[in-house]
């Protein structure tokens, strides 16, 4: 939003890394110069498609694409234990024969199936604004794969063996196994990985029963009885089954928006803030992992976040400053109101954009670059607006590629 200028140099930048990188992928996690891949996903393709989207970058656009697929498409396997390098590139042998991750062979494999089909999504999402077909649906497909972990009967999302059995036995809540190479999930569990499609939200609803069946699920993960801080790094800060020390779960209060209860994010938010950020030796949950928790923050501040992290669009939550001036880098400013704000009035009663009746419970990039004021009227008890909106759009300026 404030420095397009600079998204544009660090894309290049990407691109500069994998052309020097002799295993010719994009950054992972790169630190001090150098790629330490210390975490799982290929998450340098979201902020390619959405800087892509968004008109940032300077490289042509085929030249983006193919460095996704590039990246995308390398073996990442031992040719002798058939067991994922770890922790460079996470057996994409496996997963682009089989669809999914394995467990036994691929360290985590829930967590990483789930991670790489949005990545692949992001993919499609970039390679059908460029016009590049046949790219587009080879990667919504693979954008689709986190189908393939999904148990119908528990309605979580599972490990799942090489020989396409379900491991046994199963524990929602459970964080790790014994054996390094054999757990299902990377720093947290079922219940918090349940909700990681972010690119396909309404499809998750449909996998679990519905929207009503989703909120219920929702009600559950922030109820459910604390068992405890786990030993896995960075599941701290927990509501229920819920983490905020761990960034997976960080768009997972802003889904009630996609069920019709606007109200339930809208309290969550302001929960979050007032329990995890506080101005005290150890009132900062988890670590800052590159800007993310502090990111978080400064969206919520504002009243919405990027629950899909590419596509440009916001998805509200409520406010939690009075008001918020952005100087953007084309000379236009946005400005952010909540009018009648206090401790107790955290419930959007209204919305205006540009001074007049705004319904949706999401605003699109555009619309802020291009300036102007959005307004939040704000009061004590939860009301039905945005309760019956349209759907969130998973990117602004792009059709549906879901539908």
């Amino acid at each position: 939003m404030i420095h397009q200028e600079r998204t544009g140099d660090i894309i290049s930048t990407m691109l500069d890394f994998q052309k020097q990188n002799p295993t010719k992928m994009l950054p992972m996690w790169s630190m001090y110069q150098n790629e330490n891949t210390c975490m799982i996903g290929l998450h340098a393709f979201p902020v390619i498609a959405d800087a892509y989207m968004k008109g940032l970058t300077k490289s042509k656009p085929q030249d983006l694409i193919n460095a996704m697929v590039i990246s995308a498409n390398q073996p990442g396997i031992d040719s002798t234990s058939g067991r994922a390098i770890y922790p460079s590139y996470y057996g994409q042998m496996h997963y682009l024969k089989k669809g999914y991750h394995p467990n036994g062979l691929v360290r985590t494999g829930v967590s990483v199936t789930l991670e790489h089909a949005y990545d692949d999504w992001t993919v499609a999402l970039a390679a059908n604004k460029s016009g590049d077909i046949n790219v587009k649906n080879e990667f919504l497909k693979r954008g689709q794969y986190f189908e393939n972990v999904w148990d119908t009967n528990t309605k979580f999302f599972r490990a799942k063996l090489n020989n396409g059995k379900f491991r046994e036995p199963f524990d929602p809540r459970a964080y790790h196994r014994e054996d390094f190479h054999d757990r299902d999930y990377t720093e947290g569990n079922a219940w918090q990985y349940l909700w990681f499609v972010p690119h396909d939200v309404y499809g998750l609803a449909d996998m679990m029963g519905g929207k009503k069946a989703m909120a219920d699920k929702l009600d559950q993960l922030f109820t459910l009885p604390y068992l405890g801080e786990s030993t896995v790094g960075d599941v701290s800060g927990l509501i229920g089954d819920y983490a905020h020390g761990n960034e997976p779960c960080h768009h997972v209060g802003y889904l009630y928006n996609y069920v019709g209860q606007p109200w339930k994010t809208q309290k969550l938010i302001h929960q979050i803030d007032k329990e995890f950020y506080k101005a005290a030796p150890d009132g900062y949950i988890g670590n800052e992992d590159a800007g993310q928790m502090s990111a978080w923050y400064v969206f919520s501040a504002m009243g919405f976040y990027p629950v899909n992290p590419a596509g440009g669009i916001y998805v509200f939550g409520s406010p939690l400053l009075e008001e918020v001036q952005m100087n953007l880098e084309n000379g236009n400013k946005f400005t952010i109101k909540a009018n009648n704000i206090s401790k107790e009035n955290i419930y959007i009663q209204s919305v205006k954009l540009n001074g007049k009746p705004y319904k949706n419970v999401w605003i699109k990039h555009g619309d802020i670059v291009s300036g102007g004021t959005l307004e939040y009227n704000m009061g004590s008890k939860p009301s039905k607006w945005g309760a019956k909106t349209k759907p969130v759009p998973y990117a602004d300026g792009t059709v549906q590629l879901n539908d």
